[in-house]
């Protein structure tokens, strides 16, 4: 029970957060808040479900892919609002929305400098020689719109893989 309350039938208390390890461990406990749902970033086939839905039913799938391909990171939100800002410029020149009109708001893509290029070189050339003392063959480095991470894992080469760098 909430502290006050000794009934609270009919009542549903929903929390939300982006950081779910800083919640503190008593509302994790049995009887607090039971049902814990994930809802992460779309992936490529949603972020192209969301690029028609938002930005446009008429763009070609060619198009829709290039959306998709350069809006990893994005929550749905994002989409809503470049749909809206797109239409607006579309508008504003007297024609419908278009790739262009799309590519031009999102944000370009983080460039990282030469340090951090070095840094992650250095690092990654550490875990290939741990590997190959180990064994360990497979390495995927993912490089998002504002941080890298890198992991090691056992899938099988050809595989896809859903990874979120946090």
């Amino acid at each position: 029970m909430i502290d006050g309350h000794t009934q609270l039938d009919g009542v549903v208390i929903v929390g939300a957060t982006n950081y779910p390890d800083a919640i503190d461990a008593a509302l994790l406990r049995p009887g607090r808040l039971d049902r814990h749902i994930r809802i992460s970033l779309p992936d490529g086939e949603e972020r192209k479900h969301l690029s028609r839905i938002y930005v446009g039913h008429h763009l070609s799938e060619g198009d829709v892919e290039a959306i998709a391909a350069a809006t990893a990171g994005f929550a749905g939100a994002h989409f809503e609002k470049a749909g809206r800002v797109a239409r607006r410029v579309a508008r504003r020149a007297g024609r419908s929305v278009s790739i262009d009109d799309v590519m031009s708001i999102l944000p370009a893509p983080k460039r990282i400098s030469g340090g951090e290029r070095r840094m992650v070189a250095v690092h990654e050339a550490g875990q290939r020689r741990r590997r190959s003392s180990t064994r360990q063959h497979q390495r995927t480095v993912a490089i998002g719109r504002d941080q890298w991470c890198s992991f090691s894992t056992s899938a099988a080469i050809g595989s896809t893989l859903s990874v979120i760098c946090s």
